[in-house]
């Protein structure tokens, strides 16, 4: 792997890291000359970074890899790192200086462009990347994500998911519902008095008070996340955007106006609905603290008897195979039974999910930059892309614009993932026929996306809007003082209660840490980015 001498002051850090930096190998010799890294038998040689899962197979056996090499005509070394220990060591990786030549879903926008100079900007060889130039022209908030405010794309992103879905879904056990006579809740009030019934009627039959009404992912301490207890501001007519910065921070957007739901009564509202939940033991007692293994093991329970009445997940899967018929969407609830139907809302993360903008990255010199474009512009190839998200084995071509995924691609049994998550481009217009983890998606979505469609083009973030570095900076400082006081009070006021007395004063201490000059910079952004809002959807264009 080639040194990157962008800093001189990183030289020394460069070479006291070299030996230790195992995962990003490449500290070794090479023929190099020239712009060029041979093989004994004269082909190039391209490094590629992937970070990978550890169920995920071993590069050398996805058998799409053999295409790339002869897309190429050059030798790849793949280097494989785990998500998790690239987490731990990226910093110490980026300040010695010691990138591949291609890196694979390990650096974003802030890592390439605010602090290391050390990658090629990518904006500039289009024309060798057919495939990719190709994606750009037809995703155009894609585009606008990966190319920085000065113009240049350091970070190259995907598109994989057609249409675009949020990943937050709530869902509630039926099979409980119909057993004990209920209906469906549409508000809050009538969910309390659903999950009561969860917890006192043994909905699950075994004869146990091992019923856990509701669960929730543990409560984040710096900000909210992923599947986030908050996702309910949108039974508020809050939109949420939990995969973006802004939405994790608790911003939102109102017809053109940045807010956030930090300081406003709908969010003391929801703060009151969990301390009922937790008051009245329909959450687990460690509600707020469990970590994710531990709730994961709650809401598949025993594998046959179902543990858990109502959770935020992707899909009914999420419960495990044998209990997913059980489940279904529980729609937006109103906060207040006063509320219209059209209020309702619903994550507005549709584009974070659709896209990735840290996909991929070429380092500045590395040699053998013919075959490197080659490989990446054969990455973006439809052909490749159904390979690589799919398996070799797995997915053939069955029409013009039509793939199907064979069954098997989904047996229980097959423990080793065939694919990886990569950088791809499916077009829109392709089919993909029996993918099941997008069916089961598409099976509870509706609800919600009836919902989304309720928020205008001028009310959500859009995906591309980002920060100067100078003001990322600034943010940064602010949103780590805001956000502990926030969340440190909200879960005390979950477990303890006491917000009526406290709510005043959070108010003022929250806009003394820095909201107001938090919102002020993502409404700076904001107006100079956002020029002509669009919707949502793209069919309400």
């Amino acid at each position: 792997m080639a040194r990157r001498d962008s800093k001189a002051r990183l030289m020394s850090v460069a070479a006291a890291t070299c030996a230790a930096l195992t995962v990003l190998a490449g500290c070794g010799s090479s023929s190099k000359d020239n712009g060029t890294r041979l093989a004994s038998d004269g082909k190039p040689e391209v490094e590629i970074q992937v970070l990978k899962w550890d169920n995920q197979a071993a590069m050398k056996d996805m058998k799409w890899t053999d295409e790339l090499e002869t897309a190429c005509d050059c030798h790849i070394t793949w280097k494989e790192v785990s998500t998790t220990a690239w987490d731990q060591q990226k910093a110490t990786a980026l300040a010695a200086g010691d990138v591949a030549d291609i890196s694979i879903n390990g650096l974003y926008y802030s890592d390439a462009v605010s602090q290391y100079p050390y990658f090629e900007d990518l904006s500039k060889h289009l024309d060798k990347m057919p495939n990719v130039k190709k994606m750009l022209d037809e995703q155009p908030i894609l585009k606008k994500w990966v190319t920085d405010l000065e113009g240049h794309i350091y970070v190259m992103g995907m598109s994989n998911v057609q249409g675009g879905m949020s990943v937050h879904r709530r869902l509630i056990n039926k099979t409980w519902l119909d057993k004990l006579g209920l209906d469906m809740p549409t508000t809050w009030d009538e969910l309390i008095n659903v999950l009561e019934k969860f917890k006192t009627e043994d909905p699950n039959g075994n004869g146990k008070a091992d019923e856990i009404p509701m669960d929730i992912r543990k409560f984040a301490t710096n900000s909210y996340r992923w599947w986030d207890p908050f996702v309910i501001m949108n039974d508020t007519g809050i939109p949420t955007s939990f995969n973006t910065a802004p939405g994790q921070e608790g911003v939102y957007v109102d017809n053109g106006t940045v807010k956030a739901w930090m300081t406003d009564d709908r969010y003391k509202a929801a703060i009151e609905f969990y301390h009922t939940l937790s008051s009245k033991g329909l959450l687990p007692a460690d509600a707020l603290t469990h970590e994710d293994s531990s709730y994961d093991s709650e809401k598949q329970g025993d594998g046959e008897v179902a543990s858990v009445g109502v959770a935020i997940e992707t899909n009914a899967y999420s419960f495990g195979s044998d209990l997913a018929d059980q489940y279904v969407a529980l729609p937006p609830l109103k906060y207040d039974s006063s509320m219209s139907d059209d209020d309702l809302v619903w994550d507005t993360s549709l584009q974070a999910s659709k896209y990735g903008q840290g996909a991929l990255a070429v380092a500045k010199d590395a040699p053998n930059k013919e075959a490197i474009w080659k490989i990446v512009d054969k990455m973006y190839s439809t052909d490749m892309a159904l390979q690589i998200n799919y398996g070799t084995d797995y997915v053939k071509k069955t029409g013009d614009k039509e793939y199907t995924v064979d069954p098997s691609r989904y047996d229980p049994d097959l423990k080793i993932a065939p694919t990886i998550n990569m950088t791809t481009y499916i077009p829109d217009d392709i089919v993909v026929k029996g993918d099941l983890d997008a069916d089961r998606n598409k099976a509870v979505d509706a609800p919600f996306e009836a919902a989304q469609r309720h928020v205008n083009e001028k009310s959500y973030m859009p995906v591309y809007v980002k920060m100067t570095t100078e003001d990322g900076t600034t943010l940064s400082n602010l949103y780590n003082r805001v956000m502990t006081y926030v969340m440190t009070t909200t879960g005390n006021w979950i477990q303890n209660g006491g917000i009526d007395e406290g709510w005043d004063e959070y108010v003022k201490q929250v806009k003394a840490a820095g909201l107001d000059e938090m919102l002020s910079l993502w409404q700076k952004a904001y107006d100079e980015q956002v020029t002509d809002p669009l919707p949502l959807f793209p069919d309400e264009e």
